[in-house]
């Protein structure tokens, strides 16, 4: 992995002296353009090539952690015998939301 981040920026670097080298020689406006286009794909390509790479690596280590999340969650689940059981609401629940008083009818 270090390796393409090491390229990206090598090619960063390219990128910056070929604009330099590219403009101080430039006769007219579409020569500027293309050594800007030239300077910015030798920038933008290894970078987006070293993201693409680690993007697909964390897919696959996000994918096993759901997988070992749900392994542990299922069986718990399975082994209570019942659906999920609500909490008890009042004083001494475990709800982050304070949960409102019984209605009661008053005549």
């Amino acid at each position: 992995m270090k390796f393409f981040w090491f390229a990206s920026s090598l090619g960063a670097i390219c990128g910056f002296l070929v604009l330099l080298v590219g403009y101080s020689s430039a006769r007219s406006a579409p020569q500027e353009a293309a050594v800007a286009a030239m300077a910015v794909a030798a920038a933008i390509v290894p970078y987006v090539f070293a993201r693409s790479i680690q993007l697909f690596g964390q897919a696959e280590r996000d994918e096993r952690r759901h997988a070992e999340i749900l392994a542990v969650l299922k069986p718990s689940a399975a082994s209570s015998g019942h659906e999920q059981s609500q909490p008890a609401a009042g004083i001494g629940s475990s709800s982050p939301v304070p949960q409102a008083p019984p209605l009661t009818r008053t005549n």
